[in-house]
């Protein structure tokens, strides 16, 4: 099962080799929203790309206590903000939390359609880490 764990800012902190297969950017050292808005792979890999850039500019707010307040969250922010037309309209929407669990369709480079259950765990303790699952239908 594909399983990442990411932090507040939305960092990727651990992964397994399956998380990594499914996207070279579920790995540790790697920020998910910015690969989700920069990375061209990132945008063919999710063909519902709309709602998972919702759904994480959602869950950066929910991080952040509804506004990018830390230094870390900010810088983020105007960097996504001068690079991104579609983040820009979303961080203007001003959602707050990730999309629920749910299925997420993704088409693999290598192995084709995905149509895939996601789940995502609070760690406790963890100041917002949440660990991200996925599994077949």
């Amino acid at each position: 099962m594909p399983a990442f764990v990411a932090g507040r800012d939305l960092d990727c902190l651990a992964s397994n080799a399956l998380a990594q297969r499914l996207s070279p950017n579920f790995a540790p050292g790697h920020n998910l929203m910015r690969q989700i808005f920069t990375d061209p792979a990132e945008r063919e890999l999710h063909v519902d790309w709309d709602d998972a850039t919702a759904g994480v500019v959602g869950g950066l707010r929910q991080g952040a206590g509804g506004e990018a307040i830390d230094l870390r969250p900010q810088a983020l922010v105007d960097e996504l903000s001068a690079s991104s037309e579609r983040f820009r309209a979303l961080w203007a929407r001003a959602d707050i939390g990730y999309r629920r669990a749910g299925t997420s369709h993704l088409r693999h480079p290598r192995v084709g359609e995905l149509h895939l259950r996601r789940n995502r765990f609070g760690i406790p303790d963890s100041g917002g880490q949440r660990l991200q699952t996925y599994h077949a239908l």
